[in-house]
């Protein structure tokens, strides 16, 4: 194992720690996807992702993708999102610098502050349902060459 596999390792089991401290001193509601799955979910909100996919399908039921739920992730090139979203937070894909394609929920209404800052997204198709984009949400995409808005 390597040195930087071990200190994954590590903050993947203080992460899960903190967890259980949630759970059990705070009173706090955390479920997961499924028994083996990447996501961390709090009242249908999406915490965090510690997955390595390429390909990132967000669970149905999903109402709203949290404060830098994805950011820094460096293996994403994919992130599909179901018809229940309808938040993106703040910063949720910030220095996602491998993530190059995103569709969007066709509920979706609010696009937080930076929420795609420093990626490579190539097509922005935004559905008619957003009303509300945040300052810089798509700054420096450097690939972003095609923005398709509805109406």
């Amino acid at each position: 194992m390597t040195v930087t596999q071990r200190i994954k390792e590590c903050l993947r089991r203080c992460f899960i720690i903190a967890l259980f401290a949630i759970l059990f001193v705070a009173g706090g509601t955390v479920t997961r996807a499924s028994a083996d799955s990447d996501f961390v979910i709090e009242n249908r909100v999406l915490v965090s992702y510690t997955g390595t996919a390429e390909e990132v399908i967000i669970p149905d039921g999903v109402t709203e993708i949290g404060k830098k739920a994805f950011s820094w992730n460096s293996n994403m090139k994919k992130v599909v999102m179901p018809g229940s979203v309808t938040s993106i937070g703040e910063s949720a894909f910030s220095y996602c610098i491998y993530l190059t394609e995103v569709t969007m929920s066709k509920s979706l209404q609010t696009i937080g502050a930076y929420a795609f800052y420093l990626t490579n997204i190539e097509l922005l198709e935004l559905p008619d349902s957003v009303t509300d984009i945040g300052e810089g949400a798509f700054d420096s995409c450097a690939e972003l060459t095609e923005i398709v808005i509805p109406g």
